[in-house]
């Protein structure tokens, strides 16, 4: 019947769609172990140094998460600004203090 014609040109779209989700998970995926062994080899520079170990360690640590949040579209459905800017507060934690936290979190807005 009407269904036959379809299933072959739906079977394309499916399959070339799921592969083009596949190859950008794996990019993705791929850009994030580069983003670590960054970071590990910077620190570990650092270390060997011995200059503000701390203090780069904070920041090498709050480095990854900024990129997410810079890479991740500022608009959420359903979330409001301030949920969306307690959430990337919690996940920074301890490692900055608050001030240098809400500088941090507030670029995004500075830029618009």
């Amino acid at each position: 019947g009407l269904v036959s014609p379809l299933i072959t040109p739906v079977s394309f779209l499916l399959v070339f769609r799921l592969g083009r989700a596949a190859v950008r998970f794996w990019d993705a995926r791929s850009a994030t172990g580069k983003l670590v062994e960054v970071c590990r080899t910077f620190m570990s520079t650092v270390a060997a140094n011995g200059v503000e170990v701390e203090s780069f360690a904070r920041w090498t640590c709050v480095f990854p998460i900024a990129v997410k949040n810079f890479v991740r579209p500022l608009p959420r459905n359903g979330w409001k600004n301030q949920n969306r800017q307690n959430k990337c507060r919690f996940e920074i934690g301890h490692l900055l203090v608050e001030k240098d936290a809400q500088e941090l979190l507030n670029l995004d807005q500075d830029e618009g």
